[in-house]
């Protein structure tokens, strides 16, 4: 059964009122379904942003921070984020369920267990809430939101939304109700919200809040000295709006009769800030919004992006938030700092001597780092941004193979690579070989001598200072950088050196890409592509000429070209530009050089060309959320560049377990994107998988967002018509 709704009145908005018309709708077979998908797909607070990807993986940004709330868990996907000041949560594409990470406040001790299922999910600054089908709001944190998490008790909702300190939910019978901190203007409006009875959704600010009414227009309450809390006269007459977000000082609505539409914000943040837009979410700093065919998304027609937009008078932007009017990547320090030493430690507290090669594990949560003239190999925890040594001897340059790999010894290690299997391999450079994390010797003489010999025994082969290392599959790639050679190494069995490809100058590098079966080398100041049949085609640079320009293949110039990451989805090869001390962008179909993020040498944090390296030699992209790690040689550190502008994808929302009890709701009001292409269209719930063991009830379609255009149904029998309600004058 297809129920038609984008032409329903907004007076009917409460479910009831359009599931008795709809008793004259047909029986259809939909061929292609766009489904209703997750509540917030961009998620703001004080000091990061969170987005939700395609695919439900989830990408955090903003001050690096030992906390853990940059860093979602590996392989879980997503349907919905929302962001505290200093933890992140989610609800899980699978079940619904409530999973968060950083430093919620009462910890994630407290959460349910995973088979809890929730519609909706909102985090104030230090408490997080979340809605369950039957109409129930549970909080989780502690005092430090000053009441925010008691809920009081008997009221069934079918909203929830949480500010600073307070949390306020819309009942199903379009009251409000708000709890927390007694002295927060919201809460302390006591007779304001008390006499709301017109309300669909309701925003939390961090000191007013606004809600949507059933006539679609919007009213507001609270603190009203930066405006955020005096909406357009236009918006509180228009019957159209379907999202609404509040934060520091600002608000901000989407209208209109389809997804996406124009973002219309007042107070600190004002004015339509995009034209086309999904969603939008306000914090202290300003807003950020996904919006779509953005100059800031990278020009990509159809592409969808989170963008941030600055409040007047906010706080401090979250480094790596790609803001309206620039495209800077954020560059700052992971760990190490410009001070050549050795010692474990947690960020910049951690000491680096001359980091060459870096390389992430499959989870993406560690960064293994090639510690050359310490003779070492250092892993770094992303999330708690702590260094630990495990492999090698600090200050002890050797070939030995020791019981375990802190016995083992390397010389000047400086690439080092992950496979899929999650097996560690080093370029052990002036040991002329290619060994594992543990020590064992893989290709090349055991004796440390040089050489260029190819050999069906790997130890019976010989390199010559070898800079890298690549894993693809069955082969490994090595970069023999002073036998100006490509070599590949068989995985397994006896480790046969081959020679795949010679060229006149060093090679320093090589990325792979193992769909398309080729590669890609760094010979000294140019680019190559290379078959696996080893046939090789410039890409860009010119090998014999060094010097900085940005430009299009044989017309761009690099300085050296020590590393390299690809980016299959986008076509995008970066690289580390060590004489230039700058990070590049190639473009692997056309060869167009772009410069990302530094300039000078020097050692600064920053936005794009203000930030400097001192001779960047190895770099990693995490391509779930397009950071990239870089080995800054030079200034003993670790560099973390942030791109702006990070894609959004939409991903569809599980709907309750079936059967659907008569007072449970299917869904609620953020449950508004599409999973479909980037288009102007008008989404659809499909609903189909559910059954309902009594008549569809306005309850079950309680909270229902106005933009859904058509709701998808087996044969269901459908309850009376209840009279709707109507929209009241709001108290302010």
């Amino acid at each position: 059964m297809m129920l038609p709704l984008r032409r329903r009145r907004r007076d009917d908005r409460n479910g009831a009122a359009w599931v008795a018309a709809a008793m004259a709708a047909t029986v259809a077979m939909i061929a292609t379904t766009q489904r209703v998908a997750g509540e917030r797909h961009v998620a703001a607070a004080s000091g990061h942003i969170c987005v939700i990807q395609d695919g439900g993986a989830v990408g955090c940004y903003g001050t690096p921070t030992t906390n853990g709330k940059l860093s979602p868990p590996a392989g879980v996907a997503f349907h919905a984020v929302t962001v505290g000041n200093d933890f992140s949560c989610g609800l899980t594409a699978a079940n619904s369920s409530l999973r968060c990470w950083g430093a919620l406040p009462g910890g994630t001790v407290q959460l349910p267990p995973a088979s809890q299922f929730f519609v909706d999910v909102h985090a104030g600054p230090r408490h997080v809430c979340g809605l369950v089908p039957n109409g129930t709001v549970y909080c989780y944190g502690n005092n430090a939101s000053l009441g925010a998490i008691n809920v009081p008790p008997g009221v069934v909702f079918q909203g929830v939304s949480a500010g600073t300190d307070y949390t306020c939910g819309v009942a199903r019978k379009h009251t409000v109700v708000c709890w927390g901190n007694a002295t927060n203007p919201v809460v302390a409006a006591k007779a304001t919200w008390k006499s709301i009875t017109d309300a669909e959704h309701v925003a939390a600010g961090a000191d007013h809040a606004c809600y949507v009414r059933v006539n679609g227009s919007v009213a507001c309450w609270g603190r009203t000295s930066r405006g955020g809390a005096t909406p357009p006269a236009a918006l509180m007459s228009n019957g159209s709006v379907w999202w609404l977000a509040a934060g520091g000082g600002m608000t901000c609505a989407m209208s209109g009769s389809s997804v996406p539409g124009p973002v219309t914000c007042w107070g600190a943040v004002n004015g339509t800030i995009a034209a086309i837009g999904y969603e939008v979410a306000c914090a202290g700093w300003g807003c950020i919004a996904s919006v779509v065919s953005s100059p800031e998304c990278g020009g990509k027609s159809n592409r969808e992006c989170a963008l941030g937009f600055a409040a007047t008078g906010g706080t401090t932007l979250p480094q790596g938030v790609g803001m309206k009017g620039g495209n800077a990547a954020v560059v700052v320090t992971l760990a190490g700092t410009n001070n050549a030493d050795f010692a474990d430690g947690v960020g910049t507290l951690a000491r680096f001597k001359y980091p060459r090669g870096v390389s992430l594990d499959n989870s993406g949560g560690k960064l293994f780092v090639a510690d050359s003239i310490n003779h070492v190999i250092r892993r770094v925890d992303i999330a708690t941004r702590a260094v630990t040594t495990v492999a090698g001897i600090a200050g002890t340059s050797g070939r030995a193979v020791g019981n375990t790999p802190l016995q083992s010894t390397f010389n000047t290690p400086s690439g080092v690579e992950v496979d899929d299997a999650g097996s560690v391999y080093v370029a052990d450079t002036n040991n002329h070989a290619i060994r594992k994390l543990s020590g064992a010797w893989v290709a090349g003489n055991k004796g440390g001598d040089s050489g260029s010999n190819d050999n069906q025994a790997g130890s019976n082969a010989k390199f010559k200072g070898p800079y890298a290392v690549a894993a693809g599959g069955i082969l490994l790639y090595v970069a023999d950088t002073f036998n100006n050679a490509v070599r590949t190494v068989s995985a397994s069995g006896n480790h046969a050196v081959d020679t795949l490809v010679t060229y006149a100058t060093n090679v320093r590098y090589v990325a792979l890409n193992t769909a398309a079966k080729k590669l890609y080398v760094a010979c000294n100041f140019a680019v190559y592509v290379v078959t696996y049949a080893g046939v090789s085609t410039l890409l860009a640079g010119k090998a014999t000429d060094n010097d900085y320009d940005d430009g299009t293949g044989a017309d761009a110039r690099f300085n050296y070209v020590y590393g390299m990451a690809l980016d299959v989805d986008t076509g995008v090869l970066y690289a580390a530009d060590y004489g230039n001390h700058r990070i590049r962008r190639i473009t692997t179909d056309s060869g167009v050089v772009t410069t990302l993020a530094g300039s000078s040498i020097g050692y600064k944090n920053g936005a794009g060309t203000s930030a400097q390296f001192r001779n960047p030699w190895g770099i990693a992209l995490d391509a779930t959320n397009g950071i990239l790690y870089i080995g800054d040689q030079n200034n003993h550190a670790i560099r973390q560049v942030r791109q702006p502008s990070d894609t959004v994808g939409l991903v569809a929302v599980p709907l309750p377990p079936s059967p659907l009890a008569p007072t449970h709701q299917l869904t609620a009001w953020r449950a508004l994107g599409i999973k479909s292409t980037i288009a102007t269209a008008q989404p659809v719930l499909d609903a189909r998988s559910v059954t309902f063991p009594a008549p569809l009830s306005a309850v079950n379609t309680a909270g229902l967002n106005p933009v859904i255009s058509t709701l998808l149904l087996s044969i269901v029998p459908l309850a009376p018509r209840d009279a709707p309600p109507t929209a009241a004058r709001p108290a302010i």
